[in-house]
């Protein structure tokens, strides 16, 4: 399926995310999904997607895009969580026509586009 994960000495697995949505950020493996997780709470009631860019120096960057109008406190917030949980140095756009699928949730094809 996709899906990457450990399994610990006691036999419970641990899923991590899926193998489409990692990136390698200086030669860690950061999946995206497991960022999402832990930035979405901070942004609540805003939508939130985190997305690779590429990086010519470490391989990719972590994108975060959050739905409605630029505001510098919750970019800041988000960034720092970021940098805390992940050790990564994530750019926070605004995007005010998040792009959403009929499910309801973030529609990462049309957030990575160009």
């Amino acid at each position: 399926m996709g899906e990457r994960g450990w399994q610990d000495a006691d036999g419970n697995l641990y899923l991590q995310g899926r193998a489409g949505r990692m990136i390698t950020v200086a030669d860690r493996n950061i999946f995206l999904d497991a960022v999402t997780d832990t930035l979405a709470p901070l942004a609540h009631p805003r939508h939130l997607a985190v997305i690779a860019r590429p990086d010519p120096l470490r391989g990719a960057r972590a994108s975060v895009v959050v739905s409605g109008p630029p505001d510098a406190t919750l970019g800041a917030t988000l960034a720092d969580a970021c940098a805390h949980a992940f050790g990564l140095r994530a750019a926070v756009t605004f995007h005010p026509d998040f792009p959403l699928r009929p499910s309801g949730k973030p529609d990462l094809a049309a957030l990575e586009a160009p």
